[in-house]
This record gives structure tokens, sequence and C-alpha cells, in this order.
């Protein structure tokens, strides 16, 4: 079975979450199925990133397209952008309307004509089975693809839940709602355009549904690669908080913001040796603005060693928008830390408040789960023991190759048995 999988950046080795959800799969999958991949990352940073790729994976055909180069047509439509954009600033319209972003799903095949001329000319000579966006970028992708080959979209995070949740949580206007709506239903359009869709968990799935989308769907989890790291017991806490994730991601930064408005203050009174080390890119401003409040925050960029820094740890989600599953929480269990998250933190991932971790909304609380492990090492042990197990039981390699064949059988009406004979 020949699958293409699209990808507008490229990162490898895989830096964040979602980077790992792509390539772990692929390494899990790549003896079942046969997989080509079409990036879009003509940067030198993606051509090192595939150089990278190549190494590890010499047997996956990888292929660059630039689609950065404009023709004519092209090149009038980003200069009337920049006009539209202009004017809205000259109006003091602060929320300048993006011309791209009004719908993020059209494929705008006349815009891109030769990427999808090049797309469909490879499907047809490679003899492509099924096509696999990877990320809401490529959604749209999918709808530039000719002929009966069938496309299934991985969705990592639901756009219209996230937004959502960023209306509920600030002033808004009815054009922030029919803007919303109109997203909304784009996205679910899209989504039905597919043959299938696999999201990474079931809550996700769910939510799909309840929304109207009818293309079938399959829930198949994203996996970390775990690694039977010895763990020696007690593990002695010590009073170290971690976070794990840019601030280029959104609800990154607004749920730190929150921390460090309204729970930190409160751990620092009773434990002011208490310190935070944030893995991950920050801007300049956000670490000035934050060390000045605090001595014993550090930002780490990104770490090669994620055991060796956040050993003896306790990993903070504080994360109130979202969906798909925190990858981040995976591989802390993994290497033995505790965690303390919010709810939509620790969605989809089965996790259950007080028996193998803390889950909680609430400021003060918060906090005060927090203090429970810093000041409690029997219940953070008794979490890492049992959060460990939890991951190691739920998230296997034979759970994630058959989720993902049970969707690409389904699509191509094969048998797994038959496709081994």
């Amino acid at each position: 079975m020949n699958i293409l999988i699209l990808l507008k950046s490229f990162n490898y080795p895989p830096r964040n979450g979602g980077d790992q959800a792509v390539f772990n799969a692929i390494k899990k999958l790549m003896f079942h199925v046969h997989y080509h991949i079409i990036s879009t990352d003509n940067s030198t940073e993606g051509q090192n990133s595939v150089t990278a790729f190549k190494c590890d994976f010499p047997g996956i055909p990888i292929l660059i397209y630039d689609i950065n180069t404009l023709n004519k047509y092209q090149w009038i439509y980003k200069k009337a952008l920049r006009i539209s954009n202009y004017i809205n600033n000259r109006n003091g319209n602060k929320q300048i309307v993006n011309l791209q972003q009004i719908n993020m799903y059209d494929a705008r095949v006349d815009y891109n004509n030769a990427f999808f001329q090049f797309l469909n000319q490879y499907i047809v000579q490679q003899q492509i089975d099924i096509v696999q966006g990877e990320f809401q970028f490529t959604l749209g992708w999918l709808k530039g693809i000719t002929g009966k080959i069938k496309k299934v979209f991985v969705h990592h995070e639901i756009q219209f839940v996230v937004e959502h949740q960023r209306l509920v949580q600030r002033d808004h206007t009815v054009n922030d709602l029919y803007f919303y709506e109109q997203q909304r239903q784009q996205e679910i359009n899209a989504l039905n355009a597919c043959d299938a869709i696999i999201t990474l968990s079931e809550n996700d799935r769910q939510k799909l549904i309840t929304a109207g989308v009818h293309a079938p769907i399959f829930a198949s989890f994203a996996q970390i690669s775990l690694h039977n790291i010895p763990i020696s017991y007690p593990i002695n806490i010590q009073k170290h908080l971690v976070f794990i994730g840019p601030e280029s991601h959104q609800p990154n930064k607004q749920g730190m913001q929150w921390f460090m408005d309204n729970v930190f203050p409160l751990i620092h009174q009773q434990e002011p040796e208490t310190k935070i080390s944030i893995i991950g890119r920050w801007s300049i401003e956000t670490q000035q603005q934050w060390t000045c409040q605090y001595s014993n925050i550090h930002f780490l960029g990104f770490v090669d060693d994620l055991a060796k820094t956040a050993k003896e740890c306790i990993l903070i989600v504080p994360l109130f928008q979202g969906s798909g599953i925190r990858m981040k929480i995976l591989e802390a269990c993994n290497i033995g830390i505790p965690f303390v998250a919010t709810t939509i933190g620790a969605e989809g991932l089965g996790f259950t408040d007080g028996e193998n971790c803390y889950i909680e909304d609430d400021k003060t609380q918060f906090a005060q789960k927090i203090l429970n492990l810093l000041q409690n090492p029997n219940t953070a042990n008794s979490f890492i023991r049992k959060s460990i197990a939890h991951i190691r039981n739920n998230f296997t390699d034979e759970q994630l190759v058959n989720s993902r064949m049970k969707c690409y059988n389904s699509m191509t009406n094969t048998d797994t048995n038959e496709r081994k004979q």
C-alpha cells in the first residue's frame, strides 16, 4: 500500500509534539505500508531536516516542492493582500483580516496550479493508494487532489474547537461570532470532503461527529518513543517545576501567563525556593518580563536530553485551549515525572485526577496540588508508578499500528490478513 504524506514544514529530528506524532507514526508503520513524503519547506532548516531524515529512513522517498516561487498571478495576489492590510491599518482596524485566512481550506488550485499538477502527476506515476494530509494547512491541499485517489486527514488540533475556547475566554463581538461560525463550517466542509479522518483521541472523534462531520473518523493516538528507562524508587522530588512547549503555540503562552499571574505567586509564598524551567523557544520580551518578577525562572530553549533536564521535577500543563493530546505528558510519564494539568491539558489521555496525576482548573487548587506533590513524596512516587503503567498499557506500538491500519484498510477495502499474503 503506497501512502503519500503531505507536509507544509519539515522538522526532523522532531522538536515538538506535533512533529513527534508524524515521525513516530512513520517509524512504527513503515514496515506495514510504503510511505512517500512531499514537503513544501524549502528553507535551509527544512533541507537540513530532509537530509537528516534520509539518513534514518533511506527507504522512504521524500521530495521538496518550492511553493514559494511566485508566478504573475500570485505576485498580484500578494500585492493586493498588502494593500488590504494597509487600508485596514489606516481605518484603525487593529484586527487585520488576512485574505489568505478567509478560507484556509480552499485549495486555490488556480493560485497553486503548478503545485497541484506536480502532486497529481506524482500520485499517478508512483501508484499512490492514499494521500495523507498532516496539520491544518494541508487540509485545503487535499481538495486539489483529482481522480479517485483516497484522501485521509490527520487532525492534530480541531481549529473550531480551539477558536471557540478563545471566544468564551475573552470579550467578543457579533462579528467575531459570525467569523467563527464561518470558519467552523469551512473546516467541517473540508473534513467531509475527505474519505477518512484520523483524530489523536476518542474525545476529538466525538467532537467532530457532534459537529456534523459525516466522513469516517478513526481515533488513533500519537505516540512518543517509549523507552524502558530504569527508574530507582523512591524518587526524590525537588522544588523544581518544568514546562515543555514553545511560545509560538498560543495555548502555551496563554496558559503559562495564567500560571505566572495566578498560580506561581501562591506557590512562592509557601515554597519560595521553588524554581521553574521552561523548555522550548520563547521570546526575549517574555523572558525579560518573567525573570524580572522572579529570579528562579529559567528559559532553557531546546534540550537534547529531556530525562536528564527534567529529572526529579514536576511537569505543569496549565492549558485552557487546545484539542488532540499533549505529547509532553506522555514524555514526562515515560521518564518518571509526575504532572499537574488542567482539564484541557490532560484531555484525551485517560488519566484520572488523584489516581495517577492531578487535574485542576482552579488557580488556588492548582497551586495546592503542586504543593501536595512537593511536600508529599509518597504521593508523587505513587503517581509516577501508576502513570508509567497507564501509558505502557494504553499507548503501545501494536495499538498504534492496529488503529492506523484499520483506517487504511477500510479506505482501500483491504483485509489485513489479505495484505500479509
